[in-house]
């Protein structure tokens, strides 16, 4: 009977995120443009039910270098999840609560928000053009460096918290990430890795971030130090010498 297999058929699955399964983490097959997953997280309390997505869109959108340290720039999350009734918290965690009878409702309420800012984003993609044009510039850099390598572009890892990760290359089985200078995009890359290497099957990843230091030298003297305990640190201004060095770039 296909009711029995819907759950696979339609990929699915709840992980329990804690020992008493109050709390757990839905894997769906939504995703945002770039092949990041839709974090839906669920918590049943007193009664009641949250479904939430601790602070992993705002993760998102940080990793494609929107910067967003204020209200005024949270402001679209807000204007386009409250009117399917989620809230964006102080925090930054887009959540929605009810009674257990009502959990049907508000998942409801919760996807349909997390779709509308997918559809948002679509509408306005022109707003991480610079970080894409980084991240190609990188990957040029990295293929005149090290012409003999594999380079794959958007690898896909898993982190502890079951979320799926599109990193933007590997490198002979290396990860590579391309980061601007903004303390937020920073924060968002070491999020990530920590993620992923808090699961016991990627502990030895060995990640290298390449920060874009051209508008701002002097980015890895403070965040840089934060990042170098999780990764490899690259500025991109010495990644260009390393690729303008190769016998491939004359």
């Amino acid at each position: 009977m296909i009711c029995s297999t819907i759950a696979d058929l339609l990929g699915m699955q709840c992980f329990p995120l804690n020992d008493s399964g109050s709390i757990a983490m839905l894997d769906t097959p939504f995703s945002f443009a770039d092949g990041d997953d839709f974090p839906v997280f669920v918590e049943s309390s007193a009664g009641q039910v949250r479904f939430f997505d601790d602070g992993m869109v705002m993760l998102h959108f940080l990793g494609a270098g929107l910067r967003l340290d204020d209200r005024r720039k949270t402001k679209f999350l807000r204007k386009t999840a409250e009117p399917h009734g989620v809230r964006l918290t102080d925090e930054g965690v887009l959540e929605v609560w009810a009674v257990d009878g009502q959990a049907p409702v508000a998942f409801a309420k919760y996807m349909s928000a997390l779709l509308a800012i997918v559809e948002w984003e679509r509408a306005n993609s022109d707003l991480d053009t610079d970080l894409t044009m980084f991240i190609e510039e990188v990957g040029l850099c990295l293929r005149s460096w090290r012409p003999s390598s594999k380079i794959i572009p958007l690898p896909t890892y898993s982190g502890i918290t079951r979320q799926s990760y599109s990193l933007d290359y590997v490198v002979d089985g290396e990860p590579y990430i391309a980061s601007g200078s903004h303390p937020n995009t920073i924060s968002a890359a070491i999020k990530k890795i920590l993620d992923i290497k808090s699961l016991p099957e990627n502990s030895d990843l060995s990640f290298t971030v390449v920060v874009d230091d051209r508008s701002n030298p002097d980015v890895l003297n403070k965040d840089g130090m934060v990042l170098q305990a999780v990764a490899k640190v690259l500025p991109f201004t010495r990644l260009e010498r390393l690729a303008n060095a190769s016998p491939i770039s004359h």
